[in-house]
């Protein structure tokens, strides 16, 4: 059975703004409907996305989701750990399997990295501390 896509996702697919469930669906299916791959190549031309989406990355989905071993060995984590921290961690389960987009991982981890940097009310907690075992 052929998966419909509105012309919305599909947009959303070509200019990369579609989340990693959409992406991988739409992705899977380019494997084996020629009318979606079709009517993909004519939106791009259309739109002129060039550069942007190749349908010939298609062939290595595989590189771009990973199962539970290759995501632990990206993070460099135990398997045991992803599982403990799936709330946190972006994933989808397909087939009742669970998998990772590596773009959203590196998406997500950027997002940490960012949120490391130190706060100005730690900074004054910390003055604060000091004055006192000064005083």
């Amino acid at each position: 059975m052929s998966q419909k896509f509105s012309e919305e996702q599909l947009m959303d697919f070509l200019f990369g703004e579609a989340d990693s469930h959409l992406n991988a669906l739409v992705l899977e299916a380019l494997l084996t409907d020629a009318s979606l791959k079709s009517e993909l190549e004519s939106m791009q031309k259309l739109l002129g996305v060039i550069g942007a989406w190749e349908l010939e990355e298609t062939v290595s989905l595989q590189d771009e989701i990973f199962d539970l071993s290759q995501i632990s060995q990206f993070l460099k984590l135990s398997e045991q750990e992803v599982c403990l921290n799936l709330k946190e961690i972006p994933h989808m389960v397909i087939a009742g399997q669970i998998r990772f987009s590596l773009p959203e991982i590196r998406q997500w981890l950027k997002g940490r990295s960012s949120q490391r940097r130190p706060s100005d009310s730690k900074v004054i907690e910390f003055d604060d501390f000091l004055k006192r075992r000064v005083i």
